[in-house]
């Protein structure tokens, strides 16, 4: 009849399980909480199980889905503004898009007609108006550029955090850590 430290290792290690030294640190009795993350480290030396890759696996998808969430947000809270100094403007000039006329010179830049319009090309409509309009569109589609490229480059160094084989000394192959959130009276002071 095996522990329930060693079931756990046993689910978690695979038959490997027999030859691990338990060195873990254990929650004194009483204490009670939540088990909100656990981790799991596994060194360079340590091939990883299908658990640790499944894990991984939802990690890179999960941050892969918030960098797209997140450049979708900033590209439509863009759009948005783009559209405010837009629309009710007349066309100066045509824009093609896949090589269909969506303006001609003389026509009422309306909403409807910006969202057929990609991303990138809202920067090639004119407007005969103002200059000064097509300026602070061209200003905000070159800093929503800025901000993905950088969303973009903040989110693959997580990936590559993720990726790359944990740090671990000399002699250790795996550490799972599980963090438990403890409930605690605050006082003042």
């Amino acid at each position: 009849q095996l522990s329930p430290e060693e079931r756990l290792l046993r689910a978690i290690f695979g038959d490997k399980a027999g030859d691990v030294k338990d060195t873990s640190l254990k929650a004194s009795p009483g204490v009670n909480g939540t088990v909100i993350d656990v981790k799991m480290l596994v060194s360079r030396v340590a091939e990883k199980d299908e658990r640790a890759k499944s894990i991984e696996d939802f990690e890179v998808t999960k941050l892969k889905q918030d960098r797209d969430d997140e450049i979708k947000i900033l590209k439509e809270d863009s759009v948005d503004k783009i559209k405010t100094k837009l629309s009710g403007k007349t066309s100066a000039s045509k824009l093609n898009v896949n090589r269909k006329a969506v303006l001609k010179p003389g026509d009422t830049i309306t909403d409807e007609i910006l969202d057929t319009i990609p991303f990138e090309k809202l920067a090639d409509i004119s407007v005969k108006e103002s200059e000064s309009i097509e300026h602070e569109v061209k200003k905000v589609i070159e800093r929503t550029l800025e901000q993905t490229d950088l969303i973009k480059m903040v989110y693959d160094n997580k990936l590559t955090k993720i990726s790359k084989p944990d740090e671990l000394p000399p002699g250790v192959l795996k550490v799972v850590k599980v963090y438990v959130a403890v409930k605690r009276k605050l006082s003042v002071g």
